[in-house]
């Protein structure tokens, strides 16, 4: 089989989900790592509030890269032929 064109709007919802998560999974790390800093730090708070914004922006950029890509695929797919994909049938 091969993969022509991908929807732009659903890969897009997908990939900032997907992009959320690892933000969340990141901003995580960064709060967990900030335990170790100093109580006096400025960046206390920082670290924290790293598990929201993480996620957010990592959500968003995730969206519009979603869109770019699945566009840009669509786009030269066109030109050069898609990805080739083989799934085995067997259950």
């Amino acid at each position: 089989m091969i993969l022509k064109k991908i929807s732009v709007w659903p890969f897009a919802k997908f990939y900032a989900v997907f992009m959320a998560v690892l933000g969340f999974i990141i901003g995580l790390l960064f709060a967990l790592i900030n335990l170790a800093a100093p109580i006096e730090s400025p960046y206390q708070v920082f670290g924290f509030a790293t598990i929201v914004v993480f996620p957010i922006i990592y959500g968003l950029m995730g969206f519009a890269m979603g869109l770019v890509t699945s566009w840009l695929y669509n786009l030269v797919a066109k030109f050069v032929g898609g990805i080739e994909l083989d799934f085995d049938n067997k259950k």
